[in-house]
């Protein structure tokens, strides 16, 4: 899609896609992306599973029910259930260091070593702020659940 920039990267010995989307594409056609690097990828390793940050709900869970409808075992991580019953989910506040940390660590453990992991972070959050009158503990929040804990969580599972 235009705009779309990809990265291959490594899981162990299969592999995985991260995606960067530009703001202006619409959730349909973002479900509709990750959904053609999932066939793509379909015949590497015996157990495909897929990790989902904001599974919940919103554009998280359209990703989820995608990639299961396509043979994946779903794992969300979010603040709730998931909402697709054949998911396991891990509930952690990912705006927060030691939590992101410690979802991490439970995730390595339930991927295990032989499988295709394919990582999908939508969980975001940006207050609404103005110059004037910055939402400063919003700001650091949106920093920690936009930028920190994907980098926690992709930094653990390339271990």
């Amino acid at each position: 899609a235009e705009g779309e920039q990809t990265e291959p990267f490594r899981i162990g010995s299969p592999f995985a896609v991260r995606l960067i989307f530009p703001l202006s594409m619409a959730a349909e056609q973002r479900v509709r992306v990750v959904a053609s690097h999932v066939e793509a990828a379909a015949d590497v390793a015996p157990r495909k599973i897929c990790v989902v940050t904001g599974g919940s709900s919103g554009i998280g869970a359209a990703v989820c029910a995608e990639f299961a409808a396509n043979g994946y075992e779903v794992v969300c991580v979010a603040r709730r259930p998931c909402p697709l019953a054949s998911a396991k989910s891990v509930l952690a506040d990912l705006s927060s260091v030691d939590t992101a940390q410690a979802s991490a660590e439970e995730v390595a453990q339930f991927l295990g070593e032989q499988a295709q992991v394919c990582l999908v972070h939508c969980a975001s959050s940006y207050p609404s702020d103005a110059a004037q009158t910055p939402d400063v503990l919003g700001l650091h929040r949106a920093l920690q659940l936009n930028v920190v804990a994907p980098s926690v969580l992709t930094a653990r599972l390339l271990r």
